[in-house]
């Protein structure tokens, strides 16, 4: 039994007794502050300290992903129980509890797809898991955690370690990848068990085969997380009367009166290869072998009179003719006026010239990064030599390099992987015909570079002894040659964030690195270059209700020349020297968060950033990382040296998508805008300022881009093109001439 009171290592505290020490349970914690977690017992037996805090250096290190309840601690009781620390807004408890209230809101057959949809989700995202090379080990019903009030929302995968210490982190008991599906699977059993539901339909057939198989032998489904994903998905879209079923033959007609040789036969044909059937949505067809009898003689026909005269036909079918042409040409032009056909004509022609010069770069049809998903994060970049259109794409914990000729109806050549192990896709830039690309990763090295020339990669991890468990956010390069790079990234500890500068310096073996310390805040962009700025913000209280914003710029060749520290490596970092850092005037946006776009643009001595503004949305809701908060003003923010800083309203309620330089000082914004519910408009809106901070023109821009909820701007070639995750039909990351995605 696990007291109320008890302590959780030096910060957190157990809220209520816990009085069944079963691994898996949830329970109540709350840290000095007064603030709800929730624990999760790892283990019903003590462990040993080193064992914890190997289990903790890899629990911290899983990824973010919507349906992996990542625990953000791990802490032992006074007498050493391992308890895993969770958060999740709206509290946790296992669906379980809450799968009779689910089945009485929903209903029997909507219960059980929206269970098929969930699990498929957790699939996915297993998949991603396991890239990693962890593996779970332990899934089972009560791993599946929802909201404990309220709307039940998305499920989570909880009890992650369990199974470490179960087995004591032995690695000849560990479990496969394998053994995650199919426990998955009897998990969902077990809910559709207890909840008294059961597919329909050809998803009936589909699951029985799928769980038979898992017990008994292989299935395609069982191949990957991302095809049990699949699979999932398939059954949840089958309508109940999508049930298998047989198509027969037509009835064969009766036996014509004739003699007995020539008479055909009512018995029905014996089975062969070539026999029509028909199973759910496939059909097998083939020629029948068997041989057939003549058909019996047909009867002379007694010569018939023609009943209608060509001189009645001939009348009739020309007025028939001219009735079908008439309702051509009207259904063609109604919605034409005749009073301003010459402007309709012009607006058709240039619909026309339009389409013929989009000719292959249908938005309705894109090509480029498949099965591309929202959790993925992506960038875009021109490629010189020849000029290349290029997208940078996370897929999972791999990073994918992509390109295609900047030319109309140019095609992508075949993906190639710059990196693996990757959590987080930082920025990009290119120095010398190179293109420089950051990453984060999950475990060993926190960051790590490559530099790209054609199809020669060369990567290069960068190492940070003691920096294994410290918890961090981006990999922004500010600038990057074959002597040195500069990275920034945010440090997360109990005390808070901070931003921290990394000064890397290439040589025969690891390369050196320095950490220095930029300032306390969040780095929300960057502009990278030789003298980088940043846009640091920090939260003015305790309930982040306003955000103070500062732009700050670097001076690199001061940095470089100064004295390294003693602890280089610090997570701290080691002060600046004085003159290589210089602050803006702040500005204070009243917002409970802000949704930054990640780069800024220089215009002279100004520098221009995109934010938009919103209240805070539950975890499980932000499926897309750009999305995290509710539609709220989108505002360009200019800092200008000697000047206050200006705050321009480019929408009244929307999201910031991203901003581009437009001719010798203008800005082009992109930003989704909300309807009336607080929902995101099916396109986008392009804004054109004459300088940052003048408001938008009169006139904008519709852009569609299937839906999607995050874009890049990108020149390349002779124009702009837009670099957008489609989502209808399938899921596709693509690039488009900026033209082509004009709605109007």
């Amino acid at each position: 039994m696990i007291e109320a009171g008890e302590p959780l290592g030096n910060r957190y505290v157990v809220v209520h007794p816990v009085t069944e020490l079963r691994p898996g349970v949830l329970f109540e914690v709350a840290d000095h502050a007064g603030m709800q977690f929730y624990g999760q017992l790892m283990h019903g037996d003590p462990v040993a300290p080193a064992l914890a805090a190997q289990v903790r250096q890899s629990l911290v290190a899983l990824p973010a992903l919507p349906t992996v309840l990542r625990p953000r601690d791990l802490a032992l009781t006074s007498k050493a129980l391992a308890v895993a620390l969770l958060e999740r807004p709206g509290g946790a408890i296992t669906v379980s509890s809450r799968l009779g209230a689910i089945v009485e809101s929903l209903g029997r057959r909507e219960a059980t797809l929206w269970l098929f949809r969930q699990l498929s989700a957790i699939a996915n995202d297993l998949a991603q898991i396991h890239q990693t090379g962890t593996v779970h080990g332990a899934i089972n019903a009560s791993c599946l955690v929802c909201a404990a009030v309220g709307d039940a929302g998305n499920l989570q995968l909880a009890g992650f370690g369990i199974d470490v210490f179960a087995r004591g982190n032995d690695p000849e008991k560990a479990p496969t990848r394998r053994t995650d599906l199919v426990a998955l699977l009897t998990a969902l059993q077990e809910l559709f068990t207890a909840g008294g539901l059961q597919p329909e339909g050809g998803a009936a057939a589909k699951w029985l085969l799928l769980r038979t198989s898992a017990q008994h032998g292989e299935h395609p489904a069982l191949a990957s997380g991302t095809a049990l994903a699949a699979a999932l998905t398939e059954m949840a879209s089958l309508r109940p009367d999508d049930a298998p079923r047989v198509v027969r033959s037509p009835t064969l007609a009766p036996p014509m009166r004739a003699s007995a040789a020539s008479r055909q036969s009512t018995a029905p044909p014996a089975p062969s290869a070539n026999r029509r059937t028909e199973t759910g949505m496939r059909r097998v067809e083939a020629a029948n072998a068997a041989s057939k009898l003549p058909p019996p003689p047909e009867p002379e026909a007694p010569p018939r009179r023609p009943l209608v005269s060509l001189g009645v036909v001939i009348p009739g079918v020309t007025v028939i003719l001219a009735g079908v042409v008439g309702i051509v040409w009207y259904a063609l032009h109604l919605r034409d006026d005749v009073g301003v056909a010459h402007l309709r004509e012009r607006s058709r022609h240039a619909a026309i010239a339009r389409a013929s010069a989009c000719t292959g770069e249908n938005p309705a049809q894109p090509e480029g990064v498949a099965d591309f998903q929202a959790p993925d994060e992506f960038d875009a970049v021109c490629l010189a030599g020849p000029d290349r259109v290029a997208l940078l794409a996370r897929k999972g914990t791999d990073v994918q390099l992509v390109a295609r000729p900047a030319q109309r109806g140019g095609h992508y050549a075949e993906p190639q992987t710059i990196a693996q192990r990757a959590v987080e896709l930082g920025s990009s830039l290119q120095r010398g015909g190179a293109l420089w690309v950051a990453w984060r990763h999950g475990v060993g090295a926190p960051f790590g570079l490559a530099r790209v020339e054609g199809t020669h990669v060369a990567t290069v991890p960068v190492p940070l002894q003691g920096w294994d468990s410290v918890p961090l956010k981006g990999a922004w390069l500010l600038d990057a040659n074959a002597r040195n790079a500069w990275l920034v990234t945010n440090v997360i500890t109990e005390g808070g964030e901070h931003v921290v500068l990394l000064q890397i310096t290439f040589g025969p073996a690891a390369p050196d690195v320095v950490a220095w310390l930029v300032g306390a805040g969040s780095a929300y962009g960057v502009i990278a270059g030789e003298s980088p700025s940043l846009l640091i913000g920090r939260k003015q209280s305790a309930d982040a209700s306003g955000h103070e914003l500062t732009d700050v710029t670097l001076n690199l060749q001061a940095i470089a020349a100064a004295r390294h520290p003693t602890d280089a490596i610090a997570v701290r970092g080691a002060p600046l020297p004085e003159a290589a850092l210089t602050r803006s005037a702040s500005v204070v946006l009243d917002s409970p968060m802000l949704g930054p776009v990640r780069h800024g643009v220089a215009i002279d001595q100004t520098h221009a950033w995109l934010v938009a503004r919103g209240g805070a949305q539950p975890a499980e809701a932000c499926q897309v990382p750009d999305r995290c908060h509710t539609a709220g003003p989108v505002t360009v923010l200019a800092f200008a040296p000697g000047a206050a800083p200006t705050v321009t309203q480019v929408a009244a309620r929307g999201w910031a998508v991203d901003l581009a330089r437009s001719g010798a000082g203008g800005l082009s914004v992109l930003a989704t805008t909300a309807n009336v519910a607080g929902a995101a408009l099916p396109v986008s809106t392009l804004y054109e300022l004459a300088s940052p901070s003048s408001p938008p023109a009169a006139v904008q821009r519709t852009i569609t881009t299937s839906r999607s909820p995050r874009a890049r701007f990108v020149t390349c070639g002779n124009e702009g093109w837009l670099a957008f995750d489609a989502t209808h039909p399938a899921p596709v990351l693509t690039t488009l001439p900026l033209q082509c995605t004009d709605a109007r």
